[in-house]
């Protein structure tokens, strides 16, 4: 969807993004809402549907009752990515509001059940709030999540020598995912730990791992490795 997606002429002014996404630029795929409908109109609604719950959750505040409901919700429109994407509109000294405008193209009426707001305000206020919903999501995310791929990069070997002269144990990596840098410790076989050693040793080798990294305080604890292999540029 976003490589069909065209940026349009901005405007004068205050800074105006405009971004046009064709209804039918994708075939049908996935099922948001009752009834089927293209995956763009499906994306873009999702979207509204969202911004527009948080802001009347911060405007009510009954932002705890909108986190439970989105725990409980097994297809929830709100998600820790969508907080993440609405946060990177937020300079940390910025005094701004948000707005966010929709137009629908008339080639697809809009389900008549579903109720949209075209125009969602953010005030510069509600962007604090909206971090706290992205940090609990993250962490139901993680505590739910059963495993997962990560590339790393290998900041520490503390493993010790066996019995049989080959080193094993404990290694801290960094792991780059969804745009963040988070450490996390794993305890490694001897075949495993030399493959730590060998991207530690040389600058610009990543480690492919898939297993389940649990919450907690970094270092985050991964366990279940399937996958513990190099990545060679």
């Amino acid at each position: 969807m976003v490589d069909k997606s065209k940026f349009r002429h901005t405007e004068q002014g205050s800074f105006i993004l405009k971004v046009s996404s064709p209804v039918n630029a994708l075939e049908f795929q996935g099922n948001l809402f009752d009834e089927n409908m293209p995956f763009a109109r499906q994306t873009t609604l999702t979207i509204n549907q969202a911004m527009s719950q948080l802001v009347t959750a911060i405007q009510g505040d009954t932002l705890p009752q909108l986190v439970d409901s989105i725990k409980e919700d097994p297809k929830p429109k709100v998600s820790s990515n969508l907080c993440k994407a609405i946060m990177n509109f937020h300079e940390e000294h910025g005094d701004f509001d948000l707005f966010v405008k929709f137009n629908w193209a008339g080639i697809l009426a809009l389900p008549p059940e579903i109720i949209v707001d075209n125009t969602i305000k953010i005030q510069k206020d509600y962007f604090s709030r909206i971090d706290e919903v992205r940090k609990e999501l993250r962490n139901t995310e993680q505590q739910n999540k059963q495993e997962d791929v990560f590339i790393a990069t290998v900041e520490l070997l503390a493993g010790e020598i066996g019995a049989e002269g080959r080193r094993s144990g404990d290694v801290i990596l960094n792991l780059y995912q969804e745009g963040e840098i988070i450490k996390a410790h794993i305890n490694l076989n001897p075949e495993q730990y030399a493959l730590a050693d060998a991207a530690h040793m040389n600058p610009g080798i990543y480690i492919k791992i898939k297993g389940k990294l649990n919450p907690g305080n970094q270092p985050r604890n991964i366990s279940d490795v399937d996958v513990f292999e190099l990545l060679r540029p």
